[in-house]
């Protein structure tokens, strides 16, 4: 049998101590902050837009990007910039469209599929891991940003249906292994409680909702304003490096 080079046994594991940078995916539906959110997270952040929905936030450096090629031009720009410790991605669906449309021009096709093929997943699921690691390896938190999406699904036990929500990740096997990357896959959603305007953010898995953090912060986290969101979050992670002695 040929060898797959694609073959994601070939990724390095991330390696996790007091040194590794922050991954999390923020998700939600539109309008919740998360954007806002997600440029608090770090001292100096730069924001890859590529949604084009980032334009009103203030105090970070913000380029919009229109293909794959741009990502990880800016991408590897930042890399090499001891300015920024945190980079954004906002908008992850659209990124995924571009990585198809990256991994179709790579592979020599006119469009990404899998129908005669069958390693076009493969080498879009590489890529992915390989840009990844190359932000985590440099010693840089990353925020990726994403909407929900709502599936229906059947509870075995009970046959009843109920609706999960997740990031919004058309590729299930990719959705899966970015989250087993990841230190935090936060739902956030805004409403309010006794007429005032709740930011609130969930960790915790739990049946219906697509959550993770490996900072056992009790949840849901919740404030009357984002900064007061992201520093109550902020908070919780220091206070768990101190417990474990400064080991993630």
């Amino acid at each position: 049998m040929s060898e797959n080079k694609y073959d994601l046994s070939q990724v390095e594991e991330q390696v996790v101590n007091e040194n590794t940078p922050l991954f999390m995916i923020i998700y939600g539906k539109a309008g919740v902050a998360k954007s806002t959110v997600a440029s608090m997270m770090g001292e100096n952040v730069f924001f890859e837009d590529v949604e084009g929905t980032a334009d009103k936030i203030q105090g970070i450096k913000r380029v919009s990007v229109d293909s794959f090629k741009d990502v990880a031009g800016w991408k590897n720009s930042i890399m090499k910039n001891d300015e920024y410790d945190t980079l954004v991605i906002d908008g992850f669906k659209k990124l995924e469209m571009m990585l198809e449309d990256e991994v179709a021009t790579v592979l020599g096709r006119k469009e990404f599929s899998d129908h005669k093929y069958g390693d076009t997943y493969l080498k879009k699921r590489y890529i992915a891991h390989k840009f990844l690691q190359s932000i985590l390896g440099r010693g840089k938190n990353l925020i990726i940003i994403c909407h929900e999406s709502e599936v229906e699904m059947i509870d075995e036990s009970t046959d009843e249906s109920y609706i999960s929500i997740a990031p919004n990740i058309k590729d299930k096997e990719l959705k899966v292994e970015i989250a087993g990357l990841a230190d935090i896959v936060a739902h956030m959603e805004v409403h309010r409680e006794e007429g005032k305007k709740i930011w609130k953010m969930d960790l915790t898995p739990y049946k219906g909702k697509v959550c993770k953090n490996r900072f056992d912060i009790e949840d849901p986290i919740k404030a009357e304003s984002t900064k007061e969101l992201v520093t109550e979050l902020k908070t919780k992670i220091k206070d768990f490096y101190k417990k474990q002695g400064g080991v993630k």
